[in-house]
């Protein structure tokens, strides 16, 4: 089951949308796949535990309070960025630990290579999500991390660069263990 197919998410939606989408600019199909998206990240980061649903609350909680006083255009801004921040992350999390298996040699080279190559596709697929983001701050932040994030996927395919923390995983990895 993925994150999106949750049964958590379709009630959360229905909760959360009408304290978020009303008034927001543009395609309302786009900002409501977003809020799910985000809405899907928050209940991922939640996990199944007895403190879910409180996890669940207290993100929301936040998020309302980001977007309180904000005009619709910023808040149609922000819902956008906290999406794709979140989606960036968990691709970035993925691809460091596609890399940090190819350099530890515990995933396949044709595997790493398929799996580095979907990882791009849907890194790539994320440039009209980004170019969206007013905010440029935001913009200078994502904007490394997506690049972190292709550098990672591409040593996965070719083995040829590697990202900053990746590097670092690799001395790493290569130093002595000193500890008895």
């Amino acid at each position: 089951m993925t994150h999106a197919d949750d049964p958590r998410l379709a009630p959360l939606l229905a909760e959360v949308g009408p304290e978020v989408l009303p008034g927001l600019p543009g395609p309302a199909d786009e900002a409501r796949a977003e809020l799910r998206d985000l809405l899907a990240d928050w209940l991922r980061e939640a996990g199944h535990d007895a403190d879910s649903p409180a996890v669940v609350a207290l993100l929301r909680k936040e998020y309302l309070a980001a977007q309180a006083g904000r005009s619709p255009a910023e808040r149609r801004d922000l819902l956008r960025a906290e999406s794709l921040e979140r989606t960036v992350r968990r691709l970035g999390v993925a691809t460091l630990a596609l890399a940090s298996g190819v350099v530890d040699k515990t995933v396949a080279v044709d595997e790493a290579r398929a799996r580095g190559k979907e990882l791009m596709a849907e890194l790539d697929a994320l440039g009209p999500r980004f170019q969206a983001v007013t905010d440029p701050q935001r913009t200078a932040r994502l904007r490394d991390d997506i690049q972190e994030a292709r550098l990672e996927a591409l040593y996965a395919v070719d083995g040829k660069i590697m990202s900053l923390r990746l590097a670092r995983h690799a001395r790493d990895a290569a130093a002595p263990n000193v500890r008895p």
